[in-house]
């Protein structure tokens, strides 16, 4: 006599069946506050261990009864001890100059960016992605803050190295500077073009 099996479907549609209760059940405790859930962290808030007592819970789904049990079984006791944070890294790739600008403004300048919130924004910029150029500068230009590689003496140089930036910068673009910023106001910690 040959046995009676349940089919895939059947099997499946019985699995689902079951999970579905289950997150049914954790829906209803979470919503009646049987389960406690630690509040979002505050736009000025830092990670801590816990700001309140956590208390972790195991559901004990029982057919003898119509809801889920709940039993705590770990208290974790309040503590300021901050987590250690976890910062990304970026494989950004390095660049080596293969054109020294000079210690001028020279004839052509490579504009990296602009849209810059502040200056110290643009700083940021220059010092963290193109640390390996030393002749840089920051330009106020049509009410505009704009970072820039400077010191190209040719037209020819400056496309040259304009490659290179770009595999860090692809908006990167080349201006001549006397063109682009013909009356310059020199100031301590950017230029402005008038």
């Amino acid at each position: 006599m040959e046995e009676d099996k349940p089919s895939r479907k059947e099997i499946f549609g019985c699995v689902g069946s079951v999970l579905a209760a289950l997150v049914s059940g954790i829906f209803l405790l979470i919503s009646a506050g049987k389960i406690r859930l630690p509040p979002p962290l505050g736009p000025t808030e830092t990670p801590t261990q816990t700001t309140t007592a956590i208390t972790t819970n195991i559901i004990i789904l029982d057919t003898d009864t119509p809801l889920p049990t709940v039993i705590p079984t770990l208290d974790i006791p309040d503590t300021d001890t901050p987590l250690p944070t976890i910062i990304p890294t970026l494989n950004i790739p390095t660049l080596t100059p293969s054109v020294t600008p000079s210690n001028t403004l020279g004839n052509w300048i490579i504009v990296i960016g602009g849209g810059y919130g502040s200056i110290y924004s643009a700083q940021y910029d220059l010092q963290t992605n193109f640390s390996a150029y030393s002749n840089t500068a920051i330009f106020y230009r049509n009410s505009d803050i704009r970072a820039a590689i400077v010191g190209f003496e040719t037209e020819e140089n400056a496309q040259f190295e304009l490659v290179r930036v770009q595999m860090i910068r692809s908006t990167a673009y080349l201006r001549e500077l006397r063109v682009w910023c013909p009356t310059r106001v020199i100031y301590s910690d950017h230029i402005e073009c008038k």
